[in-house]
């Protein structure tokens, strides 16, 4: 841990690194559940409506 705090990259962008590892995360664990989106897709969509996957999606996004 003393590592990754001590690296360049995470002293600046500490904030964008901790957001993309979330949003990686809640996509692998909604991909477990069933709804297996691409990253980008994730990344993009703002509205996940009433289809069930989407749901999914959204329910670990949240």
């Amino acid at each position: 841990m003393d590592r990754l705090y001590g690296h360049r990259v995470m002293r600046r962008r500490a904030g964008e690194v901790t957001s993309e590892s979330a949003l990686r995360g809640a996509r692998a664990s909604a991909a477990l559940d069933g709804a297996d989106w691409p990253l980008e897709e994730v990344r993009r969509r703002t509205d996940f409506g009433s289809d069930p996957q989407a749901r999914i999606v959204a329910e670990h996004c949240g």
